[in-house]
């Protein structure tokens, strides 16, 4: 989305939550890291900021998709803050 900063520690001054920063880099250690004693990533790629998502996973307990396939549309959307939608 346009108007949202870049870089990670500006993102989460724009945001107010200062622990964006520590989050981010904990969580891609836990997805990259086979070893717990390597030290958390540094993040200098820029950041992109999306209010929606597309998720495909397979759910073998509901086969009303295609054999447990299913797809859903994950929206975060600023207005809706506190409201439903």
């Amino acid at each position: 989305e346009r108007g949202y900063p870049c870089v990670l520690q500006d993102l989460a001054a724009y945001i107010s939550e200062p622990s964006l920063p520590a989050l981010t880099r904990q969580f891609l250690h836990d997805q990259m890291a086979l070893d717990n004693s390597l030290p958390l990533p540094e993040i200098i790629s820029p950041i992109a900021v999306f209010h929606s998502a597309s998720a495909t996973f397979y759910a073998p307990s509901d086969l009303s998709g295609t054999h447990g396939v299913c797809r859903e549309i994950i929206r975060s959307t600023p207005v809706w803050q506190g409201k439903d939608p």
